[in-house]
């Protein structure tokens, strides 16, 4: 009887009408402390398994094809499904209009080079938990994007979190002197390029004004990333003259597995932006301080990666910085003290 009744409280239908009850809160923290921490750990894996940084392009188009092919799927299961159940199939294309397919090219092109960026830096041992505070610093970069692009105010209060981001990235790394930051390893300085393409990333979602269905998402950042990858490789081997390919095992079925879960990634990002405008910065929030603590943790349970006092600090600063940088946010925040 007690099994019968815990079967009925897992079965689809429960577990569909579950999800369907979540907020926009509770899909920000699956994104950031299930999606993108089971993302990051396994690519981390891929990393450490490559034999050369062009690997990081073979790599990328596993999980770009695995997209891909999931967001078809998808696509056409729920329009089957819709047609069983006798209800309006919606107005959904696979190939939508013009812009929106030039912003999901746009999007897989800064998503190739953070996942590339990404594998590559994991194949020079970085580390889980500061990778993911410098991919989270691309709130600086975007900020003085937004100042320059959509001329946004710049205030002092955003001056001070932007110094806290910086304090909390010299805790991260372990409070190193000058000369410790000029020896830092490749990994780090490596890492700000996909704190600059995060940042654009956020950017282009802004001027382009699109909000693209989960799988089609899938669909054409998935069809789009394959092709950039290829012409990454392609350029690869004009500049070093040769290209060396290790695949193994290891690699193609962490790929595989990235691709999976970069598909309900994407779903949850997009069900966690349903909230009003007000509601995303404090969203952001939310899904990059769940996700930093949870590969912090699985990063010393997995790979052994040590959990020091500079990383408690660094995690400790995180939220400070970011409501004081981030306009949507600190209004959450401020109305909040104001309350008390």
């Amino acid at each position: 009887m007690h099994f019968l009744s815990l079967r009925a409280r897992l079965s689809p239908t429960t577990l569909g009408r579950w999800l369907s009850r979540m907020d926009w809160r509770g899909w920000a923290v699956a994104e950031g402390g299930i999606f993108r921490m089971l993302s990051f750990i396994t690519l981390k894996g891929v990393g450490v398994s490559m034999k050369t940084p062009e690997t990081g392009f073979p790599a990328t188009v596993v999980i770009s094809f695995v997209q891909m092919m999931l967001g078809l799927l998808w696509f056409f299961a729920r329009a089957q499904l819709r047609t069983h159940r006798k209800k309006p199939r919606g107005h959904e294309r696979l190939i939508p209009d013009r812009r929106s397919i030039a912003a999901a090219i746009g999007f897989a092109f800064f998503a190739t080079v953070m996942t590339v960026n990404g594998v590559v830096t994991f194949s020079l041992g970085a580390d889980l938990s500061i990778r993911t505070l410098l991919t989270a610093c691309s709130i600086v970069p975007g900020t003085f994007l937004g100042c320059f692009l959509f001329k946004d105010p710049f205030s002092a209060r955003q001056g001070l979190g932007i110094g806290i981001f910086l304090l909390a990235a010299w805790s991260m790394v372990d409070f190193p002197d000058i000369e410790g930051i000029l020896a830092l390893p490749l990994w780090v300085p490596l890492m700000l390029i996909s704190t600059v393409a995060s940042a654009f990333n956020e950017v282009l979602a802004r001027k382009m004004g699109v909000k693209l269905d989960a799988p089609v998402s899938n669909f054409l950042i998935g069809g789009a990333s394959i092709v950039f990858s290829f012409v990454g490789l392609a350029g690869w081997v004009l500049l070093a003259g040769k290209v060396t390919l290790a695949l193994d095992g290891t690699l193609l079925w962490g790929s595989t597995a990235v691709g999976f879960i970069t598909v309900g990634l994407i779903a949850s990002k997009l069900l966690s932006l349903k909230g009003d405008e007000v509601a995303i910065g404090l969203k952001q929030l939310l899904m990059w301080g769940s996700l930093l603590m949870s590969v912090t943790f699985a990063g010393a349970l997995i790979y052994g990666e040590p959990v020091t006092v500079g990383k408690i600090v660094g995690i400790v600063l995180f939220p400070i910085a970011y409501a004081l940088t981030d306009n949507k946010a600190w209004g959450i925040v401020r109305n909040r003290l104001k309350s008390f």
